[in-house]
């Protein structure tokens, strides 16, 4: 006699989901897998910005300083360049410090190592590096620091070009190549120092 499927019972017992504790450390630990992430892709970014602007820097420079130090058709690449590679730049450090401020405000509270009764009492609970005692008082001039180096380094060449254009090789501001330069220029500028802003306060 052949013996059919079991019928599922009638009120299964629900299975217990996950607690608050689980799903705070699963979430830290994607939100901190996504700033690893984007921390790279900056440093990649920037390091691709300079190793572009070398490259274009040295086909401009020129063997004959009688007819100046950089070719003109090279040096106005660099100012429309530096928008799009400053908006990559400061668009992963805009996530970087949504995912920070994330961590911090909503998942601290479950996070927080001093939480439990025991962490209480004995104060000894080892502490993550980034609610570290010890390197708080430092952590703000450093990001200061990260988020004004990328802006002088975005902005200062393409001034330096536009100097160049302007007043060495007598280009007037009705040029395309020159307007436009000082557009992206002050956009990629105005971008950063923004970005600075939010950092240090």
């Amino acid at each position: 006699m052949a013996i059919g499927p079991l019928a599922p019972p009638l009120n299964p017992a629900p299975l217990p989901g996950p607690d608050n504790a689980t799903l705070a450390v699963a979430f830290y630990n994607a939100a901190r897998s996504e700033i690893l992430a984007r921390l790279n892709m900056r440093e990649t970014t920037f390091l691709a910005w300079i190793t572009v602007v070398g490259a274009i820097l040295s086909f401009a420079a020129k063997s004959t300083p009688s007819r100046g130090i950089f070719e003109e058709r090279y040096l106005q690449l660099i100012p429309p360049l530096c928008l799009p590679f400053s908006l990559a730049i400061y668009r992963h450090s805009l996530i970087i410090r949504y995912l920070g401020e994330y961590l911090r405000k909503e998942l601290g509270g479950h996070l927080r190592q001093g939480a439990n009764l025991a962490a209480r009492q004995t104060q000894k609970a080892p502490r993550h590096w980034d609610v570290s005692r010890t390197i708080s008082s430092r952590i703000r001039p450093f990001l200061a620091i990260e988020g004004t180096a990328p802006t002088f380094f975005l902005a200062v060449v393409p001034v330096f070009c536009l100097a160049y254009l302007r007043h060495a090789a007598h280009r007037p501001w009705s040029d395309p190549w020159v307007w436009g330069g000082a557009a992206c220029t002050v956009i990629s500028a105005s971008a950063g120092l923004a970005q600075a802003v939010r950092v240090t306060l």
